[in-house]
């Protein structure tokens, strides 16, 4: 599924940041709980979220909000929740890429 068609990106740099901060808080928890087996029904995809799926999404909030100046001295070596740590190494790979495919105004 294209990475456009999973959020919405028209909508994403509408949000105000302190939407991105909690949907960034959101997805750390969603991530979590698929880890550990339970099961997350989106709406917008009509199915069940994947955890490469909430990747995808962590990654494009985390690069809207650095191009807004923030997250920008986070290390995900330094992050103790285990779930929250693979996630944030996991989506850096998808943000290099995206940051040379798209600009996110």
């Amino acid at each position: 599924m294209p990475l456009f068609k999973l959020l919405g990106l028209k909508k994403l740099s509408k949000l105000r940041v302190k939407q991105l901060l909690d949907d960034h808080r959101i997805l750390h928890a969603w991530y979590s709980s698929v880890k550990k087996g339970k099961k997350i029904y989106y709406k917008k995809l009509n199915r069940y979220l994947t955890p490469n799926d909430i990747v995808k999404l962590h990654a494009l909030v985390v690069l809207k909000l650095k191009s807004l100046g923030y997250l920008k001295n986070i290390s995900c070596k330094k992050l103790k929740n285990k779930h929250s740590r693979e996630l944030c190494l996991k989506s850096l790979k998808i943000e290099a890429k995206l940051s040379k495919k798209i600009r996110i105004k």
